[in-house]
């Protein structure tokens, strides 16, 4: 059997190197997806805008991340904030709504992701509301940062703070 031939040892270091993946974000909490590629590195679709395109509603130093349709109703994606590097979770809401945030657990740092309609650290079960980014449950000592986005012409921007 598998324990058999790993013994404790082999058992323990399987245990921690699990542990150290989830802390590093490797494994995702289901529902989540990346927007981009993963931990939303910019794809070479990805570019900065112009203050002129998309008939003018895209600020200047806006970045696309993505098109609209890799983010349907309630479901959320995941990309790199162009300001900090972080990663950040884009929900759309049933009504179509965006909403953006940093995310990376306020407890403990680990990469949060969507699931049953909440926000959800898989390290210790925080889970915060996908509104507002404050917290719901859990050990989580502050809500999420909001991140700004916006979509325009079937894409969406991140939007510089």
């Amino acid at each position: 059997m598998l324990l058999e031939a790993l013994g404790l040892a082999g058992l323990a270091t399987m245990f921690i190197g699990g542990l150290s993946a989830l802390a590093k974000g490797s494994y995702r909490v289901g529902g989540t997806r990346a927007l981009l590629s993963k931990h939303g590195t910019p794809s070479a679709t990805s570019h900065r805008t112009r203050s002129r395109s998309t008939a003018g509603r895209v600020p200047s130093g806006a970045v696309a991340i993505g098109p609209s349709s890799g983010v349907p109703r309630s479901q959320a994606a995941t990309y790199t904030d162009p300001a900090d590097g972080e990663p950040d979770i884009l929900i759309r809401d049933r009504s179509g709504k965006l909403h953006a945030f940093n995310a990376v657990c306020t407890h403990a740092g680990c990469t949060v992701g969507y699931q049953s309609g909440q926000i959800v650290c898989p390290c210790h079960g925080g889970a915060y509301d996908p509104a507002t980014g404050a917290v719901v449950s859990g050990p989580p000592p502050a809500p999420l940062a909001q991140r700004r986005v916006l979509e325009s012409g079937g894409r969406i921007y991140a939007v510089p703070r």
